[in-house]
């Protein structure tokens, strides 16, 4: 059979919401595992807000004053930060000049006074205060003291130790109603606790599956390198060094020479 295949990108946020017809809020919808479905009005005005470059946690919240975040949370932060920067100019203000420096909080233009901003808020408030926001200014907070970093690699990163380590690849699932991404990164780990998998080696305890798959390899062929046992039995190159290792630690092979050695089996 033919098939027609056709790839819709995902739409920048100052591009959304994208609609049919003359009304937004009745031609707006959105995609999800089972189909498509119809926003809400409260989606379609979610995706007006995230149109602004000026993000909502620059938003003043002036029922609010300084006096209301959580004062060990400040003194703590500038902890960090004068450990950091400590001839930075910032160092010597107060925490009022602080806060209005890194974003945290801004003069209102009604009142003339100093409130949080609501990236303050919630990088500072107490819990019975914290409301929801986007973050542009909170990641500003964050890379001041050295957390976080803008390169955009972060995902990658994981995606990237999780595989030299040979864990199980993470799962990144992203669902709606409500807006949600999930991350899931479990840790696979070489060994028998239990004893389920393995077979009993005398003294020396039991050999999991890997480790006796890595004995069948060598034994066969001694000279392998760790990255060519692991294609062989469908394992990462860090999984089969662990299994090597543990097999050492065990007794059960030893090493002859180094970078064009051969692994001698012990027994």
């Amino acid at each position: 059979m033919t098939f027609i295949v056709i790839e819709v990108p995902r739409a920048d946020r100052r591009d959304k919401p994208v609609y049919v017809g003359q009304d937004m809020f009745k031609g707006t919808f959105r995609r999800n595992p089972e189909g498509d479905y119809h926003c809400s009005a409260e989606e379609v005005k979610s995706m007006l807000r995230d149109q602004a470059d000026t993000t909502q946690d620059a938003l003043v919240l002036e029922n609010l004053l300084i006096g209301d975040l959580n004062q060990e949370s400040v003194h703590r932060y500038r902890i960090l930060f004068n450990n950091l920067k400590p001839d930075h100019i910032w160092s010597k203000l107060s925490d009022e000049e602080f806060l209005l420096k890194i974003g945290a909080a801004r003069k209102s233009q009604n009142d003339g006074r100093i409130h949080p901003t609501l990236g303050g808020l919630i990088f500072f408030g107490d819990f019975i205060t914290i409301s929801d926001a986007r973050n542009g200014r909170i990641f500003n907070m964050f890379a001041l003291i050295n957390v976080g970093e803008r390169s955009g690699t972060g995902i990658c990163d994981v995606y990237h130790v999780w595989d030299e380590n040979g864990f199980k690849k993470p799962s990144f699932v992203e669902t709606v109603d409500p807006d949600r991404v999930v991350l899931t990164l479990q840790i696979e780990i070489d060994g028998n606790p239990d004893g389920n998998d393995g077979n009993l080696d005398g003294n020396d305890g039991y050999l999991t599956q890997n480790e006796m798959l890595v004995l069948q390899v060598i034994t066969q062929n001694p000279g392998l390198s760790a990255a060519k046992i692991g294609s062989q039995i469908g394992i990462s190159k860090p999984s089969v060094e662990r299994v090597l290792r543990s097999l050492k630690d065990k007794g059960r092979i030893r090493r002859e020479g180094s970078t064009r050695g051969k692994w001698i089996i012990l027994k």
